[in-house]
């Protein structure tokens, strides 16, 4: 990609760009919400601090997404190339803007790793049904190990 980032994502997946991310895939074969990895990438002044960015990040969430909460902010991740990123968890429910979905609305879980490196943000996200998030997970830490920066 543009960004100088390569990864690997699971086979089967549907993959797409969109303005505010680099690229996000999504497990188009599950029924309901779909998981999705997600990767954006935005430029940061030399005084930027991982937490101003987990803060910004909570206000839009919190403006656009149901019930939105952060459940814990944890640091001293490693992600490939010894880049320290910082883990934010979080929820919401998602409720389908489409009336012929008819299902119901789905409490999602889900977790940024943030981090600053050469005066960009990188943040890389993973969101699963909360009753599939475990199940889901695995998908998520294969495609970390494989992530090049």
């Amino acid at each position: 990609l543009e960004t100088g980032i390569r990864a690997r994502y699971p086979a089967g997946w549907l993959i797409d760009t969109g303005d505010d991310y680099v690229f996000r895939v999504r497990n188009i074969s599950q029924v309901g919400f779909k998981t999705s990895i997600q990767i954006a990438v935005r430029p940061v002044s030399l005084n930027t601090t991982t937490r101003n960015l987990l803060d910004a990040l909570s206000l839009s969430r919190a403006q656009t997404l149901t019930a939105y909460r952060v459940l814990a902010i944890e640091e001293g991740f490693r992600l490939p190339n010894d880049v320290q990123a910082t883990r934010m968890r979080y929820v919401y429910v998602d409720v389908a803007p489409e009336a012929t979905l008819q299902r119901l609305p789905t409490v999602v879980e889900a977790f940024d790793l943030i981090a600053i490196r050469e005066g960009q943000a990188i943040i890389i996200s993973f969101a699963a049904d909360a009753d599939a998030f475990e199940e889901e997970r695995p998908q998520f830490e294969r495609f970390i190990n494989e992530i090049e920066f």
